[in-house]
């Protein structure tokens, strides 16, 4: 609704946000999450770059975010994106702001050695137009 109604704030605030990504696929709702990237793409080519940037992620993770073995699953995705991505500073700011008992909170990050974490993104993204229907198969050549 937001973004028939033109409302590219909260559009992009909601659909930039590490939490609206996990609500979006706990509720099987992770296609859905990818056409409203799509039609906010469309309607506000200001905030292109931001909402690719995120759609990439998504993208970039779909099988695991469908899968949802654990509800933390989207926010520990985004904790292992570069430190400078949105991503990653969505799911820090989610923890330490929700998990102030540091259960999960800062020390979610450290869980892991970060020495390894790549520091920049994965150049290899596919693109594929926009379709009115769902796609039902993909050939490469």
């Amino acid at each position: 609704h937001l973004i028939r109604a033109g409302e590219e704030t909260l559009t992009v605030k909601n659909l930039c946000l590490i939490e609206y990504v996990a609500a979006k696929f706990a509720g099987g709702a992770g296609m859905v999450l990818m056409m409203e990237f799509g039609d906010a793409i469309k309607r506000f080519p200001t905030a292109e770059k931001q909402l690719l940037g995120w759609r990439s992620f998504v993208g970039r993770y779909m099988v695991q975010l469908q899968a949802m073995l654990n509800p933390l699953v989207p926010f520990q995705l985004a904790l292992q994106e570069p430190d400078v991505s949105e991503e990653y500073k969505s799911a820090l700011v989610y923890s330490e702001s929700h998990f102030k008992d540091k259960a999960l909170g800062g020390s979610f990050v450290r869980w892991a050695d970060d020495s390894h974490k790549p520091q920049t993104k994965d150049p290899c993204v596919l693109t594929v137009a926009e379709h009115d229907d769902f796609v039902n198969g993909v050939v490469f050549s």
